[in-house]
């Protein structure tokens, strides 16, 4: 068996092969209420909507002022410092002395893999490493229908391709809680909605 890994450039690729291509045509915001289960139907998603009252998934057009190109998170070379647990890393130039196997590396040129700790064992002879996240985010700020009754907390979000049903393109959770009640217009603010790919 070998072991691969999807490049940055790849990831970047597929990823405007979706947002802002106009394919599809519109995108759905869903704010949920719980966790949608591992790879969700938009069955499942729909599910788990917001129930303040009037709600509705928010369609946004699929172009580049609402979903602007991703791009590398930090596209800078790392010689030194903690990493982060789960992102991927890639090994562009090993140097003798270092060890990354504590972590989950393999101490190669060439080689990436995904950190399972945040110290390498031995960093202080130079090795480079790039963390190959690629990171998206809303470009323009969208609003929700304003609340008219009822009161709904906010935990997560999904974006799918459809209103009802259709296919789950991203699930995601927001940092803090959000609360709708009445005369409240939720407002998803441009940068506030990031998507990373580790």
């Amino acid at each position: 068996m070998t072991d691969g890994q999807i490049t940055s450039y790849a990831k970047i690729a597929m990823l405007k092969a979706i947002f802002g291509s106009g394919d599809p045509v519109n995108i759905f915001f869903c704010a949920l209420t719980a966790a949608p289960v591992a790879n969700p139907t938009g069955a499942q998603v729909d599910a788990l909507a917001c129930g303040y009252t009037d709600y509705a998934h928010k369609q946004l057009t699929n172009n580049s002022t609402n979903f602007p190109d991703p791009a590398l998170l930090d596209a800078v070379a790392k010689t030194s410092g903690a990493l982060v647990v789960g992102a991927r890393y890639y090994i562009d130039d090993f140097n003798a002395g270092d060890d990354f196997t504590n972590v989950g590396g393999e101490n190669e040129t060439g080689s990436s893999f995904i950190a399972a700790g945040t110290t390498p064992t031995t960093w202080t002879n130079g090795s480079t490493l790039y963390r190959m996240t690629v990171k998206m985010a809303n470009g323009a700020d969208f609003e929700m229908v304003e609340a008219s009754g009822s009161t709904a907390t906010a935990t997560h979000f999904a974006l799918k391709d459809t209103l009802v049903a259709g296919n789950v393109l991203a699930v995601g959770k927001f940092a803090t809680a959000r609360v709708y009640t009445a005369g409240i217009t939720p407002k998803i603010k441009a940068g506030d909605l990031i998507i990373y790919w580790d």
